[in-house]
């Protein structure tokens, strides 16, 4: 595939706004969103980086919160199986589940105020 400007040139990428083939002189590395075309989609590039990084992480608080809450609920089933029917293996996966849960909560908080 050849550069959109530079025809003799082989394209070494994508624009990805505009998704034009563009070669090294042509491109422009925005941080982590990707490569775009220099001096023309580098701010709608970083502006489309930023709504989704934006919108991605907003949803972060409430799927953490769930997954705290039911990760408890399991623990308590866990240790309510066990003492009230001596149920060993129901207590171990339900508070498995539950401790699960509440890792996998706390982990999703943390990227979350990472970023």
């Amino acid at each position: 595939m050849k550069c959109f400007n530079h025809k003799s040139e082989d394209a070494v990428g994508l624009c990805k706004h505009c998704g034009k083939a563009i070669c090294q002189d042509c491109l422009c590395i925005v941080s982590d969103a990707g490569i775009s075309c220099k001096n023309t989609c580098e701010e709608k590039v970083k502006l489309v980086d930023a709504y989704m990084h934006q919108h991605i992480y907003s949803r972060c608080r409430p799927l953490s919160m769930f997954y705290l809450v039911f990760g408890f609920l399991f623990m308590a089933l866990g240790a309510w199986f066990y003492q009230s029917f001596s149920e060993v293996f129901a207590g171990l996966i339900f508070g498995g589940f539950g401790i699960a849960a509440v890792v996998h909560g706390l982990v999703i908080m943390k990227r979350r105020k990472n970023t």
